[in-house]
């Protein structure tokens, strides 16, 4: 049985707005005398010990030093509270609890909706199921408390400070969460489908099977939250800072993370198709395993992330940075990457079919079997990469720079490299049949075993050239340089 009845807990409540408005009329009327003592310290200005005189009502400083001094403790002592009871089961909607103090108390069950619980303190209460639909708590602290279960449907929650709380499975759909502290708190299994997180922090909180869909996140701060299977499909988290945080086989289908920093974090086994990382932070990042088909990552940087099994076929990756990235085994079909930053990625087996790589900086990649199939490279800068066994049939290849490259065994059939610079490039046993290789230039490059049958050489340069073995059938040398 509860402690106290609605009709009691309302009196105390009545008691405490009392002693607020009285505290409020105090601090006015000080705040009045604070503007009267320069008028009369200049009056005073003649007292070398600086000692106060009586005022004008005949209290003297002393009076008033004991008044500021010691009475309000006495008075904090007889401030009404709700500390340390059991509320348990009772009716206390429509209350206005502004900034009472009910640390400890039991809520279990509480009717608390449409409740002004702005200011309290309610630090390691127990609110298990308890109701706070369209409750305000505004300011509210609640450290350390247990809301397992409860309902705060539409609750505004700005400012609120939850710290190391339990909201095992709370219903916050549409809550409002703006600038709230939520760190270290545990959201297992709740609901928070639309609710506005924008700016609050949720450091190091577990939000595991937490459903965020269509949820505000943006600018918010999740250093090393986990978001393991949790759902946040079209959320909205531009801005926010992401550093470490874990989202495996977490459901993000369309979310925005434009501008967010998501460096380090473990994105492993995630849907993630269709959403938009437009300048986000994924350095070091671990995408393993997941789908980000159609995505748009233009900007981004994804330096020495790791992406390998990664579906991003259909993606866009304008100027994206993928620097000492990890892609072995990575579908990328029909993937934008033009003018994008590839320097040492390690792309082996990778799919890149149709892919526009034009003028994309692929200096020292690996792309050992990989599939480049009919993509776009002109311009493409792949100078020191290993290209062993790729198919880069019909790949469009026009002034790409090719220097030192190693593409043995390549199959670059009806591949177009007119003007392309393949300068001490490692071609053998590479097949080049039916290619156009008008004024390419072969210097120094390895050709021995290749098949250059039906091929066009029109003004190419073959200076010192090592031709031998390869089949010539039917390949047009004219005006080629340096052939014997």
């Amino acid at each position: 049985m509860a402690d106290l009845t609605r009709e009691e807990v309302e009196e105390i409540l009545n008691q405490l707005k009392e002693v607020r408005e009285r505290e409020a009329e105090e601090a006015e009327s000080n705040k009045g005398k604070a503007q009267e003592e320069p008028a009369e310290e200049e009056a005073e200005a003649g007292n070398e010990d600086g000692q106060n005189e009586e005022s004008e009502d005949g209290e003297t400083a002393t009076a008033e030093a004991k008044e500021k001094g010691e009475e309000p403790e006495e008075e904090k002592e007889d401030i009404p509270h709700l500390r340390d009871l059991d509320l348990s089961g009772l009716d206390l909607s429509n209350l206005i609890f502004y900034g009472a103090d009910i640390r400890n108390s039991k809520l279990v069950g509480t009717n608390l909706t449409d409740s002004d619980l702005s200011d309290c303190v309610l630090d390691q209460a127990d609110l298990t199921k308890a109701d706070l639909t369209d409750s305000i708590l505004n300011d509210t602290r609640m450290t350390q408390a247990n809301l397992t279960d409860a309902v705060l449907e539409r609750a505004d929650m700005r400012r609120a400070v939850l710290r190391e709380s339990t909201l095992i499975r709370a219903n916050l759909n549409d809550a409002k969460l703006i600038k709230a502290d939520f760190s270290k708190t545990v959201t297992t299994a709740a609901k928070l489908t639309g609710a506005d997180l924008s700016r609050s922090s949720f450091k190091q909180a577990d939000l595991t099977d937490t459903d965020l869909s269509d949820a505000k996140l943006s600018i918010g701060v999740f250093f090393e939250a986990n978001f393991t299977n949790a759902q946040l499909t079209r959320a909205e988290i531009k801005g926010a800072k992401l550093h470490g945080a874990l989202f495996q086989d977490t459901k993000m289908m369309r979310v925005d993370c434009t501008n967010a920093d998501l460096t380090e974090a473990k994105m492993i086994r995630a849907e993630v198709a269709r959403a938009r990382f437009n300048g986000a932070i994924m350095r070091r990042a671990n995408l393993e395993g997941s789908n980000l088909s159609e995505c748009i990552l233009d900007i981004a940087d994804l330096n020495n992330a790791i992406l390998n099994d990664v579906k991003l076929d259909g993606a866009h990756m304008n100027r994206t940075k993928l620097n000492d990235s990890k892609l072995r085994g990575a579908v990328l079909r029909g993937v934008n990457l033009s003018r994008a930053k590839l320097g040492k990625a390690d792309l082996t087996d990778s799919d890149l079919s149709d892919a526009n790589l034009e003028g994309t900086d692929l200096t020292g990649a690996q792309l050992d079997g990989s599939d480049l199939s009919r993509a776009n490279l002109k311009e493409a800068v792949l100078e020191k990469a290993s290209l062993k066994n790729a198919a880069l049939v019909g790949a469009d290849l026009r002034k790409a720079k090719l220097k030192g490259c190693v593409l043995e065994g390549a199959d670059l059939a009806g591949a177009r490299l007119r003007h392309a610079s393949l300068v001490k490039a490692a071609l053998k046993g590479a097949d080049l049949h039916r290619t156009e290789l008008d004024e390419a230039d072969f210097s120094n490059a390895d050709l021995r075993g290749a098949n250059l049958t039906g091929a066009k050489l029109w003004g190419a340069n073959l200076t010192q050239t090592n031709l031998e073995g390869a089949k010539t059938e039917h390949a047009d040398f004219t005006d080629a340089k340096g052939y014997k």
